[in-house]
C-alpha cells in the first residue's frame, strides 16, 4: 500500500495502456481525463449496478479485442465496486494477469480494495462469484476524498467503524479523534497484516466480514450504501451477541456524522438472503462474526433457525423490519 498524490495517478495512467475507471473520476478530474488519450479503457458509468455476469463479460470481451496479453499490467481506477469488477476482469482474462487499483473512495481506501478479494455479484446475494487475485499494488490518494458525496463517506465510516471493534490500536485512534488520513492509513494496514496471513480467508481473515453477516442481507434487500448496512448489521450483532459493547458503540458513533434515513426492513427478503450468506452452511447453520471486546473477535457457529427467532425477538424489531 503506497500514500501517493494525483499527479502520480496521473503519470502511471500516462505510462499505461489498458483501464477500468469508474466514469464519475474522469468527469472530475481533467488531468486524468487527459491522460486517458489513446488508452484502451473500459468504462463504468454505474459500477454497483454493473457488478453483473453481462458486465463482466463485455469487459473481458472489450479487452481480449483490444489484444490484451498476459504481460500487460491492468489500472483499475474507482471505488469498491469498480475494483471489485476491474480485478475479478484481471484475475480471469488470460486465465489471470497483473493488475494494479486506486481506491477513490472512503469504504475502497479502508476496505474494498485491499486484500484481493474481486468478483460480480448474483441474483441470490453479493459477492457469490468471484476469486482470490491480490493486485500488484494499492495506491491511496487522499485528494479523492474531497469530491465524495456525503453519502458516500457516511458508507466509508461505517466500514471504519467495524475496525474500531477489530483493533485496539484504531478504536484509541477514534476515541481521540485523530485526523483521518491516519485513521484510513491504519485500517488499510490492519487489513494488509491480516491478508498476509490468511489470504484464502480459512481462518483469521473472516474477522473481517465483522458486520457483514447481517450487512449484506440489509443491503441486497434495502439497496442502501454497503458501509451503512455494515454499520446497521453491526449494531444487530452487538445488541443479539455482545450488550457488553453497546455502550462502545454508542460513543464511537456518536463521533461519526451518521445522519441519515433507516430504511424499512422487510424481513421475509432479510430472512432469505441471510440464508444464501457465503458464511450459511449446509447443515442449516451460519457463523456470525461476534466481538467480545474490543480487539477480540470469535467466530460462533449457530443454527440458523435459532438466529432468526432472536432477531424477532429482537426489542428493536420494530425500528428495523417490516
Amino acid at each position: 500500500m503506497q500514500l501517493i498524490d494525483l499527479s502520480h495517478i496521473v503519470q502511471n495512467v500516462k505510462s499505461s495502456q489498458y483501464i477500468v475507471i469508474d466514469r464519475t473520476i474522469v468527469e472530475l478530474y481533467r488531468n486524468i481525463r487527459e491522460a486517458l488519450s489513446g488508452k484502451c479503457v473500459f468504462y463504468l458509468d454505474d459500477p454497483e449496478e454493473q457488478k453483473s455476469f453481462q458486465t463482466f463479460q463485455a469487459g473481458v470481451d472489450y479487452f481480449l479485442e483490444n489484444e490484451i496479453s498476459r504481460n500487460d499490467h491492468l489500472i483499475v481506477i474507482g471505488g469498491g465496486a469498480t475494483s471489485d469488477l476491474g480485478g475479478f476482469i484481471a484475475s480471469t482474462v488470460l486465465r489471470g494477469i497483473q493488475w494494479s487499483v486506486y481506491p477513490t473512495t472512503l469504504l475502497s481506501m479502508v476496505d474494498a480494495a485491499i486484500g484481493g478479494k474481486v468478483g460480480i455479484n448474483s441474483e441470490f446475494g453479493k459477492n457469490l462469484v468471484g476469486s482470490f487475485h491480490l493486485p500488484q499494488e494499492v495506491f491511496i490518494c487522499h485528494e479523492f476524498l474531497s469530491t465524495l458525496p456525503r453519502e458516500e463517506m457516511i458508507s466509508g465510516q461505517g466500514e471504519i467503524l467495524k475496525y474500531a471493534f477489530l483493533s485496539k490500536e484504531i478504536h484509541k485512534l477514534m476515541i481521540q479523534d485523530e485526523k483521518l488520513n491516519l485513521i484510513v492509513k491504519e485500517c488499510a494496514l490492519f487489513k494488509e497484516s491480516i491478508v498476509e496471513n490468511d489470504f484464502k480467508e480459512s481462518g483469521k481473515r473472516k474477522i473481517l466480514n465483522l458486520g457483514h453477516t447481517f450487512g449484506h442481507a440489509i443491503e441486497k434487500v434495502t439497496g442502501i450504501p454497503h458501509g451503512i448496512a455494515v454499520m446497521l448489521g453491526l449494531k444487530l450483532i452487538i445488541d443479539l451477541y455482545s450488550p457488553q459493547l453497546e455502550a462502545s458503540y454508542t460513543e464511537l458513533l456518536a463521533r461519526q456524522d451518521f445522519s441519515f434515513d433507516l430504511p424499512s426492513i422487510n424481513f421475509f427478503e432479510f430472512e432469505k438472503y441471510l440464508a444464501l450468506d457465503k458464511k450459511s452452511k449446509n447443515d442449516g447453520t451460519i457463523d456470525l462474526i461476534i466481538p467480545i471486546e474490543i480487539g477480540k473477535i470469535e467466530i460462533q457457529n449457530y443454527p440458523l433457525s435459532e438466529v432468526i427467532q432472536k432477531i424477532k425477538n429482537y426489542s428493536l424489531y420494530e425500528t428495523f423490519f417490516s
